[in-house]
């Protein structure tokens, strides 16, 4: 099948990764920029697209239980719901890359997708 039925899928996927790097990553308008560059990547292995954002950032996504009344923060939850699995490599120096894995040619996955670095 083609990539047109995860389509939306990846949409959410690669927004959501993206603005976590945007919002977490990145500095701040007028702060001193370092190395302030994020990228995105899609690959297709097998039967999944990979979506993978790196970001300069060392610090890792932490998946939390929403709280209904936050506005924001529900976007690893997000990516746990529509991804078969997701994950981050080893932080260094230089960051992070934060990956998700969606399934092509059917619907999203049943369960959690959450895996520990290194084991994509």
């Amino acid at each position: 099948m083609g990539l047109r039925s995860c389509s939306d899928e990846v949409a959410l996927v690669a927004g959501e990764l993206v603005s976590n790097a945007v919002c977490h990553a990145l500095p701040a308008s007028g702060e001193p920029a370092g190395r302030s560059t994020a990228w995105l990547g899609l690959a297709r292995q097998d039967s999944t697209l990979v979506c993978a954002v790196n970001d300069p950032s060392p610090e890792v996504p932490v998946l939390r239980d929403a709280d209904e009344s936050w506005e924001r923060g529900r976007g690893l939850r997000i990516i746990n719901a529509l991804s078969s699995s997701w994950g981050w490599s080893l932080p260094t120096s230089a960051g992070k890359t934060v990956w998700a894995r969606i399934p092509v040619g059917r619907g999203p996955s049943s369960g959690p997708g959450a895996v520990r670095p290194g084991s994509a």
